[in-house]
């Protein structure tokens, strides 16, 4: 049998090296190549570790198509497959290949002068479904109007096909094909095509020109739009990206705005938005102008709890809770602005300690829920027992959740040692690592059952999705950043257009994608296709364990074992803080600057090392993933000593600021860390730290780690 497929597959070689040859276009890999994938995670039996062996290949076989071109390459004496004219040449006889070998020659070409041979591969990609399909479009485009040739930038943007488009590349679309339609006079195409994609893609990076390129032609002034396109207007300006920015053009844009709904739209929008730059006395004034009509129960509502978020954040409770409670009273019934007043106001409630007004303000949410039927039992049940009153506690805990069974099961702890025991057991034994899960485990003082049990393994086959065929080649030619970005288009496709009953199916191919982007050392893309998968993963059977191996990588392994191990910070600790805020990305930048591994800002990390004795580090220093995880690590070391040991403390102060951290302390005086996090006021820092200790188990249980280099 072996040797009878040893055999199969050797012939299948030679004909396909034959074929190639003999100049075929395309080479298929035969059935006998659906095997299942060298593991890339496994569990060493003997230490009961996971295991990572990024030593192994994409998949089972070298794909034959890959083979061919490496001979073709290596006969031709070429060892760069992507950045000379005859190996893009080899690649482009290839008809996997020969999209992503037009997607290099058309820019080569164009860089040399020779623009005939670029607009000939654009022309050519252009026909093909690919990845690179808008970008010839555009280019050809751009190479007309270049040439004078307006006419023909509308033929080849007319001609287009976008099925497999992304909504960004068809919003990029519309935007030219609007501006050509206007150059050859047509404005009235030229408006009807901007009006519509702005509908359908506000939140695009190209909604704005098209906005203001509507504006242009109906009105003459780029910043003033006709009353019956001001509505859509406001999307657009919602979706703009910068809190700063986004506020510098909706205030211009409120001058604008004749329709009456509209401006009034647009100025809660803007008070919103000046509330998060905390500009609270530009926020009221703002909200003055929004002010619906008496007889708009559902504007009314919308506008005091606008109303309500302003007070509230500029620390004002009292007239906080006086504005949300006004507001859940005159909200219709069938929309969920009466909820959102209620919890509003009983998160805020807790962040101040009136724990009462908080009960009683859950109780009114529960009976209007629609988004948060899961936590309310739990927050509410959780007061209740703070306030002494165990049986209400009790009762609000009988709702199933996950976090209502494990403090339901704590209570029955305390009464029944062994009962309570059974039920932390049962909650431990059928999750993963979530939270409560973790905290069960935790208080009982074992590991996750079926974590030792092996990782899913990936299969790859010809009925895989044409990206992944197309990024396994890529890899198989030392192509990997090309491969990843490969992948995130794929994984945006998915996002779009996948429903989560659909995505069920799709858990052997979100983990093979996950697969080749670890193998393209992009743990962020990677860890978001494990998460995918995980997800996706409907039963709770041991299944759910092999696929949740896949979540936490040993990502920079030897950075983190050459942290000094501490009773404050472990190694564990400071792997899922760095899983938490960037997924290990080193280049990873987030809008207040954070930058990182860990993502420190620059002013703090400038005083985490002056205060040992170190040269303040410049901004891009911060890019190094060894200084990062170590300034980082002595952050957190000493957020965890000032708040005398509490990690869930520290964690909070991290992410909020110690000021809000040190508040939640003195409420949770004498509670445990598990308590403390319920007891976190923001929503953000509240799931930011149940992450990292539910991350955190999982590191200490899997422990995960890297194989020798072979």
């Amino acid at each position: 049998m072996i040797r009878a497929r040893a055999t199969a597959v050797a012939l299948a070689l030679a004909a396909s090296f034959i074929a190639a040859c003999a100049g075929a276009e395309e080479i298929k890999v035969p059935p006998t190549a659906r095997t299942i994938d060298p593991p890339l995670v496994w569990i060493d039996p003997l230490l009961g570790q996971v295991v990572w062996d990024f030593n192994v290949h994409p998949t089972a076989h070298p794909s034959l198509v890959s083979l061919v071109v490496r001979v073709d390459l290596a006969r031709r004496g070429e060892t760069d497959p992507a950045n000379s004219d005859a190996a893009l040449a080899i690649l482009s006889t290839h008809a996997l290949l020969r999209p992503y070998a037009l997607h290099r020659i058309g820019p080569r070409a164009l860089a040399t002068g020779d623009t005939a041979r670029a607009d000939s591969a654009w022309r050519a990609l252009a026909r093909l479904t690919s990845p690179w399909q808008w970008e010839a479009v555009r280019s050809r485009a751009d190479l007309a109007l270049a040439r004078g040739d307006t006419a023909g930038a509308d033929s080849a943007l007319g001609s287009a096909s976008r099925e497999t488009w992304l909504d960004g590349e068809r919003a990029d679309w519309n935007l030219r094909r609007a501006r050509v339609r206007a150059m050859l006079r047509d404005t009235a195409g030229a408006v009807e095509i901007a009006r519509q994609a702005v509908r359908r893609y506000p939140a695009t990076a190209a909604a704005p020109a098209l906005l203001q390129s509507l504006g242009r032609w109906t009105t003459g002034d780029a910043d003033r739009l006709l009353p019956e396109d001001e509505p859509i207007g406001l999307s657009v300006y919602a979706w703009l990206p910068g809190l700063e920015q986004r506020a510098e053009h909706q205030l211009r844009a409120l001058g604008t705005i004749a329709d009456p709904d509209s401006r009034r739209g647009l100025a809660l929008q803007i008070a919103a938005t000046l509330r998060r730059l905390d500009r609270f006395p530009e926020a009221r004034r703002a909200l003055e102008g929004a002010k619906p009509p008496a007889r708009d129960s559902l504007g009314q509502a919308r506008w005091l709890l606008e109303a309500a978020r302003i007070e509230r954040d500029d620390e004002k409770p009292r007239k906080a809770y006086a504005l949300y409670a006004k507001a859940a009273h005159i909200a219709p019934d069938n929309r969920g602005e009466g909820e959102a007043a209620w919890w509003e106001l009983a998160r805020e409630a807790e962040e101040q300690g009136d724990f009462m007004r908080a009960l009683r303000s859950y109780e009114s949410a529960w009976k209007v829920r629609r988004v948060h039927d899961d936590e309310i039992p739990v927050r509410a049940g959780f007061l209740a027992a703070r306030l002494g009153d165990q049986a209400t506690a009790e009762r609000w805990w009988a709702h199933d959740s996950e976090g209502a069974r494990f403090w339901r099961a704590l209570a029955l702890r305390h009464r029944d040692r062994a009962a309570g025991d059974s039920a932390l057991h049962e909650l431990a034994d059928h999750e993963g690592f979530g939270f409560y899960a973790a905290a069960a485990r935790e208080t009982l003082g074992v590991g996750a059952p079926g974590s030792g049990s092996g990782a899913a393994t990936t299969v790859a086959s010809e009925g895989d999705p044409s990206e992944l065929v197309l990024a396994r080649l890529l890899l198989d030619l030392g192509l990997a950043r090309d491969a990843a970005s490969i992948l995130e288009r794929w994984l945006a496709l998915q996002s779009r257009a996948v429903s989560p009953r659909m995505a069920q199916g799709l858990v052997p191919t979100f983990l093979l994608a996950a697969r080749y982007a670890y193998l393209a050392h992009n743990f962020p893309l990677a860890t978001r296709f494990a998460e995918r998968a995980a997800r996706a993963q409907a039963d709770q059977s041991i299944d759910r364990w092999r696929v949740e191996v896949w979540l936490y990588p040993p990502a920079f392994d030897s950075l983190f074992a050459a942290l000094p191990e501490s009773a404050l910070v472990d190694r564990a600790l400071m792997r899922s803080v760095a899983w938490k805020e960037s997924r290990f990305d080193p280049d990873a930048r987030s809008r207040a600057g954070a930058m990182g591994l860990v993502q420190l800002l620059p002013s703090t990390a400038a005083r985490v090392a002056r205060a040992s004795g170190e040269p303040a580090p410049k901004d891009d220093a911060l890019r190094d993933p060894a200084l990062n995880l170590r300034l980082g690590a002595r952050l957190l070391a000493d957020l965890v000593a000032r708040n005398e040991g509490r990690v869930s403390a520290a964690l909070a102060a991290y992410n909020a600021g110690e000021t809000p951290a040190q508040r939640w302390s003195e409420l949770a005086a004498g509670a445990g860390e598990a308590e403390y996090c319920e007891l976190i006021g923001y929503n953000e820092t509240q799931d930011y730290v149940k992450s990292i200790l539910a991350t955190r188990e999982a590191y200490r249980l899997l422990r995960p780690r890297l194989a020798p280099r072979r």
